[in-house]
């Protein structure tokens, strides 16, 4: 009831505000009772379509259950880095749940995902971690952007592997600009046309990469 909610409410505050006194730099989310020591927010099985003005964490399950189920489907490896690129290019965090069983044990099919999600970002790890939200986090439905920290380099996902060229008009290009795919060393060509920046992008490229292909853009 009403009574018991507002009693819930001071003593969540109260417990969040001894937290923080002792412990400053504690980060607390309250999904029950918003205010003050709230400091971020978790949508939950949803990716927000323009991300949020303020710290945020999408919780998504690997499956279809926050418990373990036997024979749950869990989702394709290639459906889950493109939410974590779509959540990341927003600017906000992703947190996968995976739910063990009765031994303590995942499920084969999670344990694969793992390997596949690990093979990714040990490829691609440097457009995701420490990066930020770029001026915009995307371009069409199958192009998203991150950047350093320090705005000095910019990250180009790519869900689709573009046949041959691809046109950008989001991001500025100068004239050293130097491009890449993460995962190779060639120095990719580019130029600029009435259409926007242009950047060639050889057929071989795509064995370097799986699931989603991703350009380094420094100036």
């Amino acid at each position: 009831d009403l009574d018991a909610y507002r009693k819930l409410v001071v003593q969540q505050r109260r417990k969040e505000k001894e937290a923080k006194a002792k412990q400053p730099g504690l980060i607390v989310v309250d999904r029950a009772v918003p205010g003050e020591y709230q400091n971020y927010l978790t949508p939950e099985q949803h990716i927000p379509e323009t991300g949020l003005p303020y710290p945020w964490e999408t919780c998504m399950t690997m499956g279809n259950s926050w418990s373990y189920v036997p024979g749950d489907v869990y989702k394709p490896a290639k459906e889950i880095i493109e939410k974590l690129v779509d959540i990341v290019s927003k600017g906000g965090n992703y947190l996968l749940n995976i739910g063990p069983g009765p031994d303590g044990e995942l499920d084969p099919v999670a344990y694969q995902r793992l390997k596949e999600i690990g093979s990714w970002i040990k490829i691609n790890g440097d457009a995701i971690y420490g990066t930020r939200m770029y001026t915009v986090f995307g371009e069409g439905d199958s192009i998203h952007f991150t950047q350093s920290k320090d705005k000095k380099t910019q990250f180009i996902f790519l869900s689709v592997f573009p046949d041959n060229k691809l046109v950008l008009t989001k991001i500025p290009f100068e004239k050293n600009t130097k491009v890449q795919m993460l995962g190779s060393d060639k120095k990719l060509s580019w130029q600029k046309t009435s259409q926007g920046i242009e950047i060639n992008i050889p057929a071989s490229l795509k064995k370097s990469g799986n699931y989603v292909w991703v350009l380094k853009v420094q100036s």
